[in-house]
């Protein structure tokens, strides 16, 4: 189990599903699976995850953001 910060201020309580190049794919209990874009990532905490899936989850979140940074107008 993570919980994921968004953007947007909302934290999600979930299972990872997967890891992909642009989102990771979440689940909560038997709810249908969640994709979260790397971009809307803000932070990831979790004591039941590896550690290697925790620097792909973070790395992935980052370099997403430096390939599309925000524009502020």
């Amino acid at each position: 189990m993570v919980k994921v910060k968004q953007t947007d201020g909302t934290e999600l309580r979930a299972k990872i599903v997967s890891i992909g190049e642009t989102a990771v794919v979440l689940q909560v209990g038997s709810k249908p699976t969640v994709e979260i874009p790397y971009s809307k990532v803000m932070g990831v905490k979790g004591g039941g995850m590896s550690k290697g899936a925790k620097i792909a989850l973070i790395v992935g979140a980052v370099l997403v953001a430096c390939a599309y940074p925000a524009t502020h107008t």
